[in-house]
């Protein structure tokens, strides 16, 4: 009996040593694992410990220490790349179904300190817990006022009492500016067929470029070529001081729309015009300018026609505006409320000015 116990422990010990053969090394602990960090006058071995100490943000391919006022770069793994970029810039599925399985640890902390501290919203709020996301009520501790959307759209109320300023809006998404009103969004990112700039959102379609909105707390936009413009596109912008757009009212020309051409246009909310008290200065650059063109713009100082075709402007596009005290024009026959010296330009227009 004991003979053969004696030969069967025998037996089970060639058979272990001989699986151990066909496994993997054993992988080195955390603690030993070292990455190495380029900085400005050399490379320095890091391990998970100083890195989690100084880091100081990641993006889709590096991470960064800060350390002595000097700045450090790890170049991180591919695997940290797929995994950065799905969670930047992916659909709800892929987000569910991430792995960061073959990412090194510090590159799994660097995603959970930069991604946990956004909001996301799927018909309800969500926050990401460094492994999926889970259903919230309030903003995450360190919260940076992103809101990723993937679907559904949150109240304005909701964006406003959020504190969100920066609007992630992911494919599939689809938004106006009445649910923008109230909120303070300063930044806004979004998806095919949306284009943004980060603050002036246009939509691509059959008939041409329109613009949807922007971001609410903006004092001054340029808002960039396009064909048509939403119905109180700028309803949101509250504060605006200074706007530059391509034409006034809701299309650049006529043809194959009904053109509405007043300024105001844009600013149509709960089927009035409201036109910020704030803005002083406005810029047009092309397009037609109907008669009245500026009803409804009382505090309007300072209007630049200069690129406009003067035979696309009528004589009556300024008219009742009170607060006027400059205009640049091509046209010499407008009609102004109130007293103005006429000045001739180097451009050729005339500068009109309130007596």
């Amino acid at each position: 009996m004991v003979k053969r116990l004696a030969v069967l422990a025998v037996a089970v010990l060639w058979l272990a040593g001989t699986a151990l053969l066909f496994l993997p090394p054993p992988r080195r602990s955390a603690a030993e694992e070292t990455y190495l960090c380029q900085w400005q006058d050399g490379v320095t071995q890091e391990s998970y410990a100083s890195v989690f100490a100084g880091f100081s943000g990641a993006d889709d391919a590096h991470i960064f220490l800060e350390r002595d006022g000097k700045t450090g770069t790890i170049v991180a793994s591919q695997a940290y790349r797929t995994a950065y970029r799905t969670l930047d810039t992916g659909s709800y599925a892929q987000v569910l179904s991430l792995s960061q399985e073959a990412c090194m640890r510090p590159e799994r902390a660097a995603l959970m300190r930069t991604f946990s501290r956004r909001l996301w919203y799927a018909n309800g709020l969500l926050s990401w817990n460094g492994e999926t996301l889970i259903a919230a009520d309030a903003p995450p501790a360190g919260y940076d006022g992103t809101l990723t959307i993937f679907a559904g759209f949150p109240a304005a109320g909701t964006i406003a009492d959020l504190g969100v300023t920066a609007l992630d809006c992911r494919e599939g998404v689809e938004f106006s500016a009445s649910r923008l009103a109230g909120t303070q969004v300063a930044h806004i990112s979004v998806a095919p067929p949306y284009a943004s700039d980060g603050r002036v959102v246009t939509l691509d379609t059959a008939g041409g470029r329109r613009i949807v909105c922007a971001a609410p707390t903006a004092t001054s936009l340029v808002l960039p070529d396009a064909d048509f413009a939403d119905e109180g596109a700028l309803a949101a912008c509250a504060s605006l001081c200074e706007l530059t757009l391509p034409f006034a009212g809701s299309a650049k020309s006529g043809a194959g729309s009904e053109r509405e051409g007043l300024f105001a246009h844009l600013f149509v909310s709960d089927f009035g015009y409201r036109v910020p008290e704030t803005l002083a200065k406005v810029t047009v650059t092309g397009g037609v300018l109907t008669a009245n063109a500026f009803y409804a713009c009382p505090t309007i100082a300072e209007v630049n026609v200069c690129t406009v075709a003067a035979q696309d402007i009528d004589p009556d596009a300024f008219a009742g505006m009170d607060g006027l005290r400059s205009l640049h024009t091509p046209r010499a026959d407008v009609r102004l409320t109130g007293t103005f010296a006429a000045s001739p330009l180097p451009c050729g227009c005339i500068q009109y000015t309130k007596i």
